[in-house]
């Protein structure tokens, strides 16, 4: 708007300087030359604010994302079953591209599982009134796990091995609300942030896990 309005008087000492030098009867070298310095500044002046007025604005600096952190600020929601029948209810998650549930309990890149402490797998956990345990643990030796050095979901430091990340293959317990990271050990690049906002309650066995997940491409 500032442009326009710039540009308007600039077209406006343009025309009075027309009208000047077209109705004077007798101008010296200098007033003509003067003249037409100012017919050309305005002109000038006109075409430049005219161009920035309709020129499309750039992007805030403070507004540009990078597709890191855009894909990392997005916070993906997954409802897994708990399938009945096994002696330990479960479920799995696939890690590669967009973080999903596995196709079955036991062969995804990741299991979270429900144990219940005394018990085998020979007689149903995590039932009835049984304390529960929550755990995270790659059956399939595919991916690693971690807890998270800060907070996961505000960046992938928190999933770095050099701020105090300590990854491992194998059963990791599971706090409620706790932030986690997991990775595909052929893609360290690839890092999932996850957390369980909170663990079911419904007996006799829990039938559904709440999961919140981020991805970083580091």
């Amino acid at each position: 708007m500032a442009d326009l309005l710039i540009a308007a008087l600039a077209l406006v000492a343009l025309a009075v300087v027309l009208v000047v030098l077209f109705r004077a009867e007798t101008l010296g070298r200098t007033y003509f030359a003067a003249g037409l310095v100012i017919m050309t500044l305005a002109a000038a002046a006109t075409g430049v604010l005219l161009y920035r007025s309709h020129k499309p604005k750039g992007t805030p600096a403070a507004e540009v994302r990078s597709p890191q952190a855009a894909l990392g600020a997005a916070v993906q929601r997954l409802e897994l079953p708990l399938p009945k029948g096994d002696k330990y209810p479960q479920t799995a998650v696939l890690l590669r591209d967009q973080v999903r549930p596995g196709p079955d309990a036991w062969t995804g890149d990741m299991s979270l599982i429900c144990s219940t402490p005394g018990k085998d797998d020979t007689v149903q956990n995590c039932a009835d009134g049984d304390e529960r345990v929550w755990s995270a643990d790659p059956l399939e030796q595919r991916s690693v796990v971690a807890r998270a050095a800060g907070d996961p979901f505000a960046g992938p430091e928190a999933c770095a091995e050099a701020n105090g990340a300590t990854y491992q293959s194998q059963y990791l317990e599971l706090e409620a609300g706790r932030a986690y990271c997991m990775r595909l050990t052929a893609d360290p690049g690839h890092v999932v942030a996850f957390r369980i906002p909170a663990f079911p309650t419904e007996k006799p066995l829990p039938t559904g896990l709440t999961v919140e997940t981020a991805v970083w491409l580091v």
